[in-house]
């Protein structure tokens, strides 16, 4: 039984268009099938909907839209049915073909395509280029700034006054909503201006074999089957089988996490099932060849290259949003039941009273605009705004201003290692010889007694470093200031030679290389020959040390060659676990002499002489050390992800700290499927090694859907994916590739993770300062309606005017809470551990409280205005002393909201905040001028007496200090 067919929906707009694809609703599986499925070949992008049911495709307009409608059933048949290969397995698997066979596949031949089949391809298959991860466009900035729900009730609430009538209210109303989104696109598109600035701009180009001829073309008409020629300093410009090596290496931390660059060769065959670190006879876009040359055929082009892959996946995850941005929905929500209760219930009280009907339906409209805090967007977004400035000037780059906030619920720290936590340089630290043991000390090599190790003089060490710099691909440019072409090992080595006195050219030149047998798969050492003497050669082998010891039999002993016994091979070994614990990586060196007849590299016989270890670190970048503690004692879990192996992984978290001084357990990639036991047991793992791209976004995925808030701190494409599915993707700006700056929604502008501490707390801080903000509002709103309704009840028509009405939320609401805003940071912030995200912004016992505190405000302005009434002055001089009393408790509770443990009232010394202060007297300021500016007072009613001015101060202050007094007689939460 076949399926329904997959239909075009929409395809008016050139380029775009959406199909319908039954059974794709609420199945996930499907989703990210037809996603990976269907990139490449004319493609741009795609996005699946388990909601609708429906596909995006973005295309080149010149492509047949029925040949996308057909692959695109295919690519839906395919994820139907659970026996069909995914994508990925439909691709051919190059690796695991010799290269000859590869050559034929792609119909291409040793001297290359033609330039005319190579136009021809480049139509059919499309321009190599993957779609850049561009950021916002300024209209998506503008347009997100009035996407919530406090902006939708706003707009309500004009709509409102329009339609009653009350065209100023609206006027301020939509002033205040055209404020918001004027400071939030100001602060969001700066950091989008500053973020895009890092950007590269270089065209590349590459060295392309066509009809026999070497010639450039620009990387982007790259096709299937074109030869490209490698050279070292150059990225690699599509996916290629290589056909021809010379000590080629080729540096893929980008991509694979693996720290050390790979040898690539053309004379070995990987498993069909290898992952993309074992393919030594790949090379792959976006990697950087650093040592050799070589000719490879393009196999993959654009979105079709593993690279493409990777980023295909960055479709499919969509940004979660923030958990102050969850709370303020449920927040608005619950605001909106409230105000519609609350404005049926004075419309029925009105009507049991006889209040007139256009009057009453204005007052009502009124208090429905009462009820939203027009303050709330202003003040989270002009708080926020403020925090990205501050942080800018720290060098660091908030792309949207939620992150701010997000960085404040973070739970989880998710590190990338290489290049990440480590600077992904590596340098010799270590030196083992002859049972003597050196390390690097002030720029010198001293022996364990504190001996400077001596290259001129200890010939051991001098013949240890010789071989180190033979065996060795590197290319000297200048080698009196150690300037050189290669693989950061092997560049490592010629530093240290050079440390040691030697002179490596002249080294060189003495003992010129005749032969090299690369590294391959099944054998993990570099061998070459050189010349030695006029009848001697010279044959060196490098690499892994067990490997390379297991080919020795001889050893160097005080200048003499003797047999290498078992306890020396144990000690040996053991020397070699301990550096491999300390997070090293150890070459072994041994060799041999032969006759100058010889010119074989044999290496099945145990002939070698054992020459010594050399130890080799990819320093921790500063700061990372300092970082994790400061989050270990902020209850934020570190945890790291690397592709290297497991005993490199624990040394590294051993130096980072990452357990706390014990040994970190650690989880390989195969053991992936027990995570979410793990976590549900609350024992979290924290380094995870030999782990792949997309199994990083597995992690983070995973570590979301146990209800945690993830961080993502990362730096090459191999991070982006989980990057964007974290809740918040932090890249470094110098050291990060661009596709990651483009996707993070943070960027360190100077590497500096030490700067998170700061990100973190200035986070914290907002989202602490913006909830006591939230309640201050909460209560001040509240007490309007309560107000409102009880003078309703009591018989009066008109206890606030529309406009009184309108001023109060905007004196009341903006100033003071602006001023909350910006209280300082508690001095044990960083030691306390992070909110629970589920924790609402008002939790049922608050919101009790904030009820009793907005009833004694509105009894408070009750009985002044019953006062001002009772003492013989007219209703409408009773309703300005009731704005007023009303208007001053407002502003007086904000004292009692800048600490939930006590105000500058109870005796409890708070942290100054002069921003706090000039808002509350500009408030207090603004209220004096609307009582008596000529003109202005005429909107808010009679100017007050000396007598009903006192009543309304006393009554503002009333509320305060009541609550001073229970808060004394309790014990109130912290």
């Amino acid at each position: 039984m076949s399926r329904p067919a997959v239909l075009p929906v929409h395809t008016a707009v050139p380029g775009r268009a959406r199909f319908s694809v039954p059974g794709l609703k609420r199945n996930e599986r499907v989703k990210h099938a037809l996603e990976a499925g269907l990139a490449g070949r004319g493609i741009r992008s795609v996005s699946a909907s388990t909601s609708t049911g429906t596909v995006l495709v973005l295309y080149e307009t010149r492509r047949d839209l029925a040949e996308i409608t057909r692959r695109l059933g295919e690519s839906a048949e395919r994820s139907f049915d659970p026996n069909a290969p995914d994508a990925s397995s439909v691709r051919p698997s190059w690796h695991a073909m010799d290269a000859e066979d590869v050559i034929g596949a792609v119909s291409s031949h040793p001297s290359g395509l033609s330039e005319g089949e190579a136009k021809t391809r480049l139509a059919e298959t499309g321009a190599n280029a993957i779609a850049p991860i561009s950021g916002r466009t300024q209209l998506e900035i503008l347009l997100s700034q009035f996407h919530s729900l406090p902006i939708a009730l706003l707009t309500g609430g004009a709509v409102l006054s329009i339609a009653t009538g009350g065209l100023l209210d609206a006027a301020i109303i939509l002033a205040v909503i055209g404020l918001n989104g004027a400071i939030g696109f100001i602060a969001e598109a700066r950091a989008e201006e500053t973020i895009g600035s890092l950007s590269e701009s270089r065209a590349p180009v590459s060295r392309v074999l066509r009809a026999g001829k070497e010639c450039e073309v620009p990387a982007e008409e790259l096709v299937p089957g074109d030869l490209i020629e490698l050279r070292r300093d150059e990225l690699v410009p599509a996916d290629a089988r290589v056909i021809t090596a010379n000590r080629l290496t080729v540096n893929e931390a980008m991509l694979t996490g693996e720290s050390v660059p790979v040898v690539k060769a053309a004379n070995v065959v990987a498993p069909h099932s290898a992952p993309i670190a074992d393919r030594h006879n790949m090379v792959f876009r976006g990697t950087v060849v650093t040592g050799g040359s070589g000719r490879a055929v393009v196999t993959a082009t654009g979105p079709e290259t593993e690279l493409g892959r990777i980023q295909s996946l960055l479709g499919s995850e969509d940004q979660p949003a923030t958990p102050l941005q969850c709370q303020l929905d449920v927040l608005g929500r619950q605001m909106v039941l409230g105000s519609v209760a609350a404005c049926g219930l004075f419309a029925v009280i009105g009507l049991i009273r006889g209040f007139g009907l256009l009057p009453l339906l204005k007052t009502v409209t009124s208090l429905a605009v009462a009820a939203v805090p027009e303050g709330l967007p202003t003040l989270a977004t002009t708080t926020l705004a403020l925090a990205i400035q501050d942080l800018r000037r720290r060098r660091i780059i908030i792309r949207r201003l939620s992150a701010v906030e997000g960085l404040a619920g973070v739970e989880i720290a998710c590190f990338d290692k290489t290049g990440t936590l480590t600077l992904n340089d590596m340098s010799v630290v270590r030196l083992y010889w002859n049972q003597t043991r050196a390390r690097l000390v002030d720029e010198q090599f001293r022996t364990e007694a504190g001996a400077v190790a001596d290259g001129t003089t200890d010939r051991e060490l001098v013949r240890l470093l010789e071989l180190a710099i033979l065996c060795n691909d590197v290319e000297l440019l200048d080698a009196a200031a150690g300037h050189a072409n290669g693989s950061a090992t092997e560049m490592a080595l010629v530093r240290a030679a050079i440390r040691a006195g030697l002179d490596v050219r002249a080294i060189r030149l003495r003992h010129p290389r005749s032969a090299t047998l690369e590294r391959a798969e099944d054998r993990r050492f570099m061998v070459t020959m050189h010349d030695a003497a006029a009848d001697q050669k010279l044959v060196i082998v490098k690499g892994d040390p067990s490997e390379v010891l297991a080919l020795c039999r001889w050893h160097l002993h005080n200048g003499v060659v003797a047999p290498l016994d078992d306890e020396g091979r144990s000690t040996i070994e053991a020397e070699n676990l301990a550096m491999a614990e300390d997070a090293l990586r150890v070459l072994g060196i041994a060799y041999r002499s032969t006759g100058a007849g010889d010119r074989g590299m044999r290496t099945e016989q145990q002939d070698f002489i054992w020459a010594g270890l050399v130890g080799m670190a990819d320093p921790i970048r500063k700061g990372a050390p300092d970082l994790i503690d400061a989050f270990r004692r902020a209850g934020i879990t570190s945890i790291m992800l690397t592709g290297d192996q497991r005993a490199t992984a624990a040394a590294v978290a051993a130096a980072l700290g990452l357990s706390n001084g014990k040994p970190a357990e650690i989880v390989e990639a195969g053991q992936l499927k027990e995570l979410e036991v793990e976590i549900a047991d609350g024992d979290l793992p924290r380094v995870f090694a030999r782990v792949a791209p997309g199994q990083k976004l597995q992690i983070v995925k995973k570590l979301q859907r146990s209800g945690l808030v993830v961080a993502m701190i990362g730096d090459g494409v191999n991070d982006t994916p989980p990057l964007r599915a974290a809740d918040i993707g932090i890249a470094l700006g110098r050291s990060g590739v661009e596709a990651a700056r483009g996707i993070a929604d943070v960027v360190l502008l100077e590497d500096d993770l030490a700067s998170l501490t700061d990100a973190v707390e200035r986070g914290r801080t907002v989202a602490i300062n913006i909830r006591k903000a939230i309640r201050y509002l909460v209560a001040t709103n509240l007490s309007e309606i309560i107000f409102m309704l009880v003078a309703a009840a009591a018989g009066r028509a008109h206890p606030l005017s529309p406009i009184q009405l309108l001023w109060i939320n905007l004196l009341t609401d903006v100033l003071p809470a602006l001023g909350l805003a910006m209280e300082p940071a508690a001095p044990d912030l960083m030691t306390q551990p992070p909110r629970d995200p589920q924790e609402p912004v008002i939790s049922a016992a608050e919101f009790g409280t904030l009820a009793r505190d907005a009833s004694l405000i509105a009894a408070s302005a009750f009985a002044a205005q019953a006062c001002a009434a009772r003492l013989g002055g007219s209703t409408q001089s009773g309703q300005t002393v009731g704005f007023t009393s009303l208007v001053s408790a407002q502003l007086f509770y904000a004292f009692a909201c800048r600490s939930r443990r006590g105000s500058i009232l109870s005796g409890r010394a708070l942290p100054p905040n002069p921003f706090f202060v000039g808002a509350l007297g500009g408030a207090f300021a603004a209220q004096t001028a609307a009582l008596f500016v000529p003109g202005f007072r005429n909107l808010f009613g009679p100017a007050l007496g000396i007598a009903d001015f006192g009543i309304s101060l006393a009554a503002g202050a009333a509320p305060l200090l009541a609550i001073e007094v229970l808060r004394k007689a309790q014990s109130y939460p912290t």
